[in-house]
């Protein structure tokens, strides 16, 4: 690729020269020519002047002809100089201007055509001079080959010797130029090239290592805010199912304490969604039904969504099942339903979903079709990058399509497009469809059986480590209440502190991770240079690779997912309990 650019920019810059030495040959010949005639006039050489003219009128054809193909013209314009220069040769002897217009001949084949030309037209060059030398052998005053008296033999092959030298010379440097400045262009091509692919490189790379920061900085913002959000929603589980066991079950109040805690779940269940996101977390999938999850969805947006935007929900493989959990599942038709809506604006429109199965009936597709303002083809590669976004600054963050595009690679599925500007966009999801073997329980953790638990000792001592003290207490009672001796603490040095001066306070350490001044990972350590037995529970709401081996390396009994509700909770003090044998 790069040796033809070159070769294309020498045979440009060869058609330059040649139309430039026409137009010059034709100009210029005229200091020559005028002369030259008014001396042919006075000798009577009238066949000088009838060949010198033709010459010049060649010329002046071949500068006019511009369709003319290059080879053909630079030929036809080396021919004519060719013949020109030997017929003065011939006219006039070795003193007239053939030799030095001879010598110009294998310059100018250099030139246009390179080596090739330069040898061609030196050898072309040699067979006219040897002509010429055996025309003068054969030269006598009868024969009259020559009008005028020429040079003898051995003073032509003298002269013809030295101006072949000088010629052949300058035509081979020529030719070498010309060859050097074309690997030059080529190499010059190639660099210019390894240079472009260099620099479109390192903008990719500037544009991933962006990318990572970005998401690095949404890992360490959504930790923070899942933090935050994990200790209003422990409370709240915990609290709300306390109540629950409290009331009859048939009771208005019971159904609204679990709505309460549906509700408190699936924002649980949000915020690891978050978390997975931003810190690569593998989810927990399962053979889920798409259907009651695509209406539920479609209904939170209809009741969500301006009255001006028509929706419709086609269902048309009403048990297809796909490899997922629901919230990612909804989260998908959450993002794509308001992205949709967005596009449409204030104008409105039509939003459609439909499930169905393929053709061949080995995958499910959900298509979400919009008549909204369309994709352009100039951002169709970017929609799906973390935080780009085409809406003004503040109303978007640019995160629900790449979250989709997360999501639905996570569950082996495809997500493509299909969009015209000013009429709308289709997204299409196709998921592999897995059979529902049984009816899939929720990770929701258990208590243990009643009577295990009464079977149980008593005076077991826990002692609680969190820097929020709503987590505190609300946990204090429901252990209380199961008749454990609980003692509580948001201060890292104090709780460490008590359990070396009085190791019998405390059977279990149940701690937080991220507290201010000391992590519970650092609390742990620091525990075990003078306990290193005492069973220890760790609450996190994210833990990542390095940390989750130290955790294995410190010998923690078990790490608690926040937010927890009350089952959890119990049954992991219950199982800690009965497998350490503790208060036996």
């Amino acid at each position: 690729m790069s040796s033809n650019i070159a070769s294309k920019s020498i045979m440009r810059q060869r058609e330059k020269i040649l139309r430039y030495t026409l137009w010059a040959t034709a100009v210029l010949a005229s200091i020559a020519y005028v002369p030259s005639v008014a001396i042919a006039i006075q000798l009577q050489l009238w066949m000088l002047i009838l060949v010198d003219t033709l010459a010049w009128i060649a010329v002046l054809i071949l500068a006019l002809w511009k369709t003319l193909p290059f080879k053909i013209k630079a030929v036809a314009f080396i021919s004519n100089w060719t013949l020109f220069s030997f017929f003065l040769l011939w006219l006039v002897g070795p003193i007239g201007a053939g030799v030095a217009w001879l010598m110009v001949t294998p310059v100018m084949s250099a030139l246009f055509f390179g080596y090739r030309g330069a040898v061609f037209s030196s050898i072309a060059m040699l067979l006219i001079l040897v002509f010429y030398g055996i025309l003068l052998q054969f030269h006598t005053p009868e024969t009259s080959l020559f009008p005028f008296e020429p040079y003898d033999v051995l003073s032509w092959f003298g002269v013809s010797g030295s101006l072949l030298f000088l010629s052949m010379l300058s035509s081979l440097a020529i030719a070498q130029l010309l060859k050097g400045t074309e690997e030059s262009l080529v190499d010059l091509e190639a660099s210019r090239r390894q240079l472009a692919k260099a620099l479109t490189e390192q903008k990719q790379l500037q544009e991933q290592l962006s990318h990572s920061q970005k998401l690095s900085a949404l890992g360490t913002l959504s930790s923070g805010i899942a933090h935050d959000f994990n200790n209003l929603l422990s409370p709240i589980l915990i609290s709300s199912e306390e109540m629950r066991e409290l009331l009859p079950t048939d009771s208005v109040e019971h159904k609204q304490i679990d709505t309460i805690i549906q509700s408190a779940e699936r924002a649980r269940n949000l915020v690891r969604r978050i978390l997975s996101f931003s810190h690569n977390v593998s989810t927990d999938p399962y053979a889920l039904e798409v259907a009651p999850v695509l209406r539920e969805g479609v209904a939170l947006l209809r009741s969500s969504t301006s009255a001006n935007i028509e929706m419709s929900c086609q269902v048309l493989a009403e048990d297809a099942c796909i490899l997922a959990d629901p919230d990612s599942l909804m989260q998908i038709v959450m993002n794509l339903g308001t992205n949709a809506c967005s596009a449409m604006g204030a104008a409105g429109g039509i939003l459609e979903f439909k499930l169905y199965r393929s053709a061949n009936e080995a995958s499910i597709v959900l298509e979400v079709k919009d008549s909204g303002s369309g994709i352009p083809d100039s951002i169709r590669d970017q929609i799906f990058d973390p935080f780009f976004t085409t809406r003004e600054p503040g109303k978007g963050t640019g995160l629900g399509l790449s979250i989709v595009h997360k999501l639905v690679t996570t569950f082996s599925g495809k997500i493509s497009l299909v969009s015209e500007p000013g009429k709308g966009t289709c997204f299409t999801l196709e998921f592999p469809e897995v059979k529902k073997v049984k009816d899939h329980v929720p990770d929701v953790q258990l208590v243990a059986d009643t009577q295990q638990q009464k079977k149980l000792p008593r005076s077991i001592s826990i002692l609680i480590l969190d820097d929020e003290e709503m987590v505190r207490s609300t946990l204090r009672s429901v252990l209380v209440r199961e008749g454990f001796n609980v003692t509580d603490t948001g201060n890292p040095s104090f709780a460490l502190r008590q359990i070396k001066e009085s190791p019998e306070s405390a059977d279990i350490l149940i701690t937080d991770f991220a507290m201010p001044g000391m992590t519970g990972l650092e609390v742990v350590e620091k525990l075990r240079e003078s306990n290193p037995e005492l069973p220890v529970l760790l609450v996190s709401g994210y833990l990542t690779i390095e940390q989750l081996d130290r955790v294995a390396a410190l010998d923690i009994a078990g790490v608690l997912s926040k937010p927890f509700n009350r089952a959890a909770i119990l049954e992991r003090i219950y199982k800690l309990v009965t497998e350490r044998k503790i208060g036996a």
